[in-house]
């Protein structure tokens, strides 16, 4: 009886297992190109130095370019000319790839595409640096079109802008009727009256106030050195005025001659803590101070007034929370807020020395 060919029978198996392999890469890699030609966002993959090597379907779909015709051509070929678009970062090829390298990765970063017919194509780009044993190997980036997006800011932009624009002047028509008619002979009950129509008005002025401060909030470009002084400076002369009629003492600091990472929003920042306590507060003094280390710089203010209570400390930042003491619109702390965390600091708030509210502002150095 013949021995079995133990050989034979290992070359047989090892065919077999080779052949499996192969129909799982081969299923692997269908499934895979199914994935990406059913991607509605553009899929790119770049070789190190930024050529094309690898467009899905919606290249066509999205921008009108043949993926075969794109494949090996550099990534400039796909990216809107410097200046062709006005509201979305224009880049060439030879600062994307650097910008990726350095990096390592981009996250929704609006950059302009170009069609094959010449449009501008604003996307949502993101896209991240295939490395091997330290070596840069490719570039994957996915572009999610946004131009409804894009038509949505900008008309929500124009009625804003309206809105601000033609309210506003009816508002300074309010206030100028108003002027002629305290200046007439007026019982003490029509005075009332005028009076709460003057308080109705610096209400929606404020309103008014608070919508652009979100709309630069949303245009900042980031947060540069800016001196602390001169923003806590403007903060207590703006609310001079208010503070003088209801006979509240504003203490400023000596030493606050120190520079933060911020930016011109940091004086509303300041005239809103000021403001709240003053119209809130419900206080007789207001007392600023500031607290600075190597790397941050803190400036508390503190008032003797009511204070805000244990049970909404937590919610005073919220959008919409005006407190149960407060009319407002529940804004002001929230924007005050956004603002802070925009430069990378923070806020919050607690119970002042004497009984009052404390709100620290932590910004870096």
């Amino acid at each position: 009886m013949e021995e079995p060919d133990a050989f034979g029978s290992d070359a047989a198996f090892t065919l077999l297992a080779r052949e499996e392999l192969e129909e799982l890469v081969r299923d692997r890699t269908e499934a895979l190109e199914n994935v990406m030609d059913t991607m509605v966002d553009v899929l790119l993959k770049l070789g190190p130095e930024g050529n094309i090597q690898l467009a899905n379907a919606a290249v066509e779909s999205r921008l009108g370019y043949d993926p075969d015709d794109v494949t090996g051509k550099p990534i400039d070929h796909l990216l809107a000319d410097p200046g062709q678009a006005d509201d979305v970062e224009t880049l060439t090829g030879g600062e994307f790839v650097p910008l990726l390298v350095r990096e390592g990765a981009v996250t929704d970063r609006e950059v302009a595409f170009a069609t094959g017919d010449g449009d501008v194509v604003p996307t949502s780009l993101s896209a991240s640096v295939m490395r091997s044993d330290g070596r840069i190997d490719g570039i994957v980036c996915v572009a999610k079109d946004i131009t409804e997006r894009k038509a949505a800011e900008d008309r929500a932009e124009f009625l804003h802008s309206l809105l601000r624009h033609d309210l506003g002047n009816k508002l300074q028509l309010v206030d100028g009727y108003l002027a002629l008619l305290e200046e007439t002979d007026l019982s003490e009950t029509q005075r009332d009256h005028v009076e709460s129509v003057r308080k109705a008005k610096e209400d929606a002025t404020q309103l008014l106030e608070k919508i652009r401060m979100l709309n630069r909030l949303d245009d900042r470009d980031g947060g540069e050195r800016t001196r602390l002084s001169s923003h806590l400076r403007e903060a207590i002369d703006g609310n001079a005025a208010l503070a003088d009629r209801q006979g509240v003492t504003v203490s400023g600091p000596d030493d606050a001659d120190v520079t933060v990472e911020a930016g011109p929003l940091l004086t509303e920042v300041f005239t809103n803590l000021v403001e709240n306590s003053l119209k809130h507060g419900d206080c007789t003094e207001i007392d600023i101070s500031v607290e600075a280390d190597d790397d941050a710089v803190t400036v508390m203010f503190e008032d003797d007034g009511v204070g805000v209570p244990p049970e909404e400390r937590e919610r005073v930042f919220e959008r919409g929370y005006s407190g149960s003491t407060s009319s407002g619109s529940g804004l002001g702390m929230y924007i005050v807020s956004e603002v802070v965390g925009s430069y990378g600091g923070a806020i919050t708030v607690g119970e002042s020395d004497v009984g009052g509210a404390r709100f620290e502002v932590t910004l870096q150095r």
